[in-house]
């Protein structure tokens, strides 16, 4: 079996793209689990509510599938994970925008304006969610590192020397980011921040796992 392409870790495998592009049922299913967590973050982070944010998801990977063909990267900063991002950003600013169409007012007809105020995502808010969000990050980083351990030996040198640099980069900053995560002196605001990077780490983790595992 050839050994799959390997660009850089942390972008999307041109090989997946590929496969999503050939209507692939299995590729698509990938794709979906790994970015998915990624996309409900950044939808709910907008303050999007629950059932509201569930109906901008399926929006947000219908406009992947029917758009995945115009997809490229011509130039070096393009990235599928930015693609998607304004997919994303594209759907809820059309959401907030039929909302305000939407609401009317007690006592009269004119719309009810949208409030401007700091949003806090319900991972952030709550310190159960927040410590179990974290705890997972940390044992999949682990996994992770034992994985590559174990397959060093079918990996070509070269290949795992980004593999290892780039799950050492993310596991040091999923450790840190839970570390400040715990800390008495962490803001709401800034634990939101720290929630959502902590799952972007976590999914590039579990890329690296995807393609760790094609060569077993």
């Amino acid at each position: 079996m050839a050994r799959p392409s390997f660009d850089s870790v942390g972008s999307t495998s041109p090989s997946l793209i590929e496969r999503v592009r050939q209507r692939d049922e299995e590729a698509w299913g990938r794709l979906v689990w790994l970015y998915g967590p990624l996309v409900d973050c950044w939808i709910r982070r907008k303050g999007v509510s629950r059932a509201d944010a569930k109906d901008i998801f399926q929006e947000v990977f219908s406009a992947v599938a029917s758009g995945i063909d115009g997809f490229r990267k011509d130039r070096p900063g393009d990235s599928f994970r930015a693609w998607l991002r304004v997919i994303t950003r594209n759907k809820v600013n059309d959401h907030f925008r039929r909302a305000g169409r939407q609401p009317v007012a007690k006592g009269g007809t004119r719309p009810t304006p949208i409030t401007s105020k700091p949003f806090v995502p319900e991972a952030a808010r709550s310190t159960r969610a927040v410590s179990q969000r974290a705890t997972q990050a940390l044992s999949h980083s682990a996994q992770v590192g034992k994985l590559l351990t174990s397959t060093q030996s079918r990996i070509p040198p070269t290949v795992y020397a980004r593999i290892w640099r780039q799950w050492q980069q993310n596991d040091t900053q999923i450790q840190a980011d839970v570390r400040e995560l715990e800390s008495l002196y962490t803001s709401s605001a800034r634990k939101a921040a720290l929630v959502e990077e902590i799952d972007d780490l976590r999914t590039k983790n579990a890329e690296i796992e995807r393609l760790v595992a094609q060569y077993g």
